[in-house]
């Protein structure tokens, strides 16, 4: 992608200024491995979001959370992002636990995550 950026449109500046500011900007739109896994992440902490939500738990609540995959991307996400999926969703532990577990799907990908709140200290 090129964007052109044209400041003409600033009517603060005079036209010899302007004709000199005249920039274009390449965007390089790759997705990288890195970016993948992070967007992979960014997306099942949405998804737990959403279940912290259904399992009526309060912003400030902390949680032990367990999550269940059988996709080497998701894998890799999690292990990538393990501390901000943690921080993001409040969790205190990450671990595999014996509670019920929400099947939803990250990145076309199969996951299924599982909480408990935490008691309050």
């Amino acid at each position: 992608y090129s964007v052109s950026l044209d400041l003409a449109e600033f009517s603060g500046l005079d036209c010899e200024c302007r004709k000199r500011w005249r920039r274009e900007v390449e965007l390089d739109t790759t997705i990288t491995e890195a970016l993948k896994l992070e967007g992979l992440a960014r997306e099942l902490v949405s998804k737990i979001q959403t279940g912290r939500k259904e399992a009526g738990l309060e912003v400030e609540d902390r949680i032990a959370l367990s999550l269940r995959t059988e996709s080497a991307d998701l894998s890799a996400a999690i292990a990538a992002h393990r501390e901000l999926i943690c921080a993001e969703v409040l969790a205190t532990e990450l671990g595999d636990m014996d509670v019920e577990h929400t099947q939803v799907e990250a990145g076309g990908e199969a996951v299924s995550f599982g909480l408990r709140r935490q008691p309050r200290v």
